[in-house]
């Protein structure tokens, strides 16, 4: 098996410029962290306050009334707060990969998803749920980013043999909280 993905650090635009190949033995994936604002707290912006960002809500809407003087941020906040992020917007999001597939006739994988455990830990969970709820429904298989960093189990180093795992994030993944 050969697991194929597009441009633009793997997301979804960049799998749906691929053209396919014709070959039974390829999977394709792509990432997801959309949006950035959350999962990463706007880390590829140096200009706002990060820590006013771990107070987001997910999914967006009234809960939206988080303080901050910093006007980057504050605009920032805004603008995901007026994009909607809800359930219905991600299921949009994935829909966008999962009909590539279906056309051309090909297997997918998300190979990464993923928010940082800075983000305000109801959003986080909330998030992870609705992303693989949604990677399920579509029959997208996923794996989540990563056992030992923040955008996932956050599992410290050394990683002892038999870690404790978070029983919040498992759940959001529809896993026993009893797993080892």
């Amino acid at each position: 098996m050969i697991v194929l993905t597009g441009q633009d650090w793997g997301s979804i635009s960049g799998l749906l410029a691929q053209v396919p190949e014709d070959d039974p033995n390829v999977i394709y994936s792509f990432h997801f962290y959309d949006p950035a604002d959350l999962t990463s707290l706007a880390a590829y912006r140096s200009d706002v306050d990060h820590g006013a960002l771990a107070a987001l809500p997910f999914p967006a809407g009234g809960g939206c009334d988080v303080p901050t003087t910093d006007r980057p941020t504050r605009d920032l906040i805004r603008y995901y707060c007026a994009s909607n992020w809800n359930a219905a917007h991600v299921a949009g999001e994935i829909e966008r990969a999962a009909g590539w597939a279906q056309r051309h006739h090909v297997r997918l994988l998300a190979g990464e998803f993923g928010a940082t455990t800075r983000l305000n830990r109801p959003a986080r969970l909330a998030w992870l749920q609705t992303v693989r709820q949604d990677l399920e429904k579509k029959g997208i298989s996923w794996t989540l980013w990563g056992y030992d960093d923040i955008m996932g189990f956050a599992v410290s180093r050394p990683i002892p043999p038999r870690p404790e795992l978070d029983a919040g994030v498992l759940a959001a993944l529809g896993m026993t909280t009893g797993m080892r």
